[in-house]
């Protein structure tokens, strides 16, 4: 009935060592993945290696034969959307499942819902049980944005940005031109 995101083609074949990041950026990237646990919270500007990251952190599990979930935003929002509709897995049922992935990937937050009309109390509500529950069970996470802490802070509840920027999670912030130029 779901179906695995998959990354656009030109970030399939992503790789851990070939990630292009500062020495101190990649310090964080691999000691986060080595910890095993809490979030790992990597956003800033546009084009700077954050869903490649991710692709290749899920190619990097595939390989390990670990089991994760993997959503981008859109991705996300369609599948709890769907279950509106099927009275055999409503969406908190379905939430439920993503939150107990031992591993998850969520690309892009913020980039559905961020225009002014695509704000709605229901996706923030999602995103907040989301991170609500990741956050409780120091699960690892990896989530990617373009949205900052000022931003998080404009459009969630201070909730929401108090569990995402925790002490005990690792926040890694690109503010370059994209390499897309």
């Amino acid at each position: 009935m779901f179906e695995n995101y998959e990354f656009e083609r030109k970030l399939r074949d992503a790789c851990l060592s070939d990630i292009h990041q500062t020495p101190e950026i990649m310090q964080q990237l691999f000691d986060w993945i080595n910890s095993g646990k809490n979030m790992l919270y990597f956003c800033g500007n546009v084009g700077n290696g954050k869903s490649y990251f991710a692709s290749a952190y899920k190619n990097s599990l595939t390989e390990k034969k670990k089991h994760y979930r993997c959503y981008n935003e859109a991705h996300f929002m369609n599948e709890m959307k769907m279950c509106i509709d099927k009275p055999d897995w409503p969406p908190e049922y379905r939430l439920k499942t993503i939150c107990e992935a031992p591993i998850l990937i969520y690309d892009d937050m913020g980039s559905v819902f961020c225009t002014e009309k695509n704000k709605s109390d229901w996706v923030k509500g999602l995103l907040f049980q989301l991170l609500d529950f990741r956050y409780s069970s120091g699960l690892p996470t990896l989530i990617t944005s373009n949205l900052c802490k000022r931003e998080i802070q404009e459009i969630f509840h201070e909730r929401f940005a108090d569990r995402l920027y925790a002490k005990e999670n690792t926040i890694i912030e690109v503010h370059e031109e994209s390499r897309r130029k």
